[in-house]
């Protein structure tokens, strides 16, 4: 599932759509890699 997302600008993550009949909530998804990408840049 990752490689398909190597390369890609962090900025880029607000862009991203919902996946129907995901087994977590797209939402939930979306948040985490948002705070993943926050936690990411105030630790580099």
């Amino acid at each position: 599932m990752l490689p398909k997302y190597a390369g890609k600008k962090t900025s880029a993550v607000s862009g991203v759509d919902g996946v129907t009949g995901a087994t977590y909530s797209s939402k939930a998804v979306k948040a985490n890699v948002e705070a993943a990408v926050k936690y990411y840049k105030a630790h580099k």
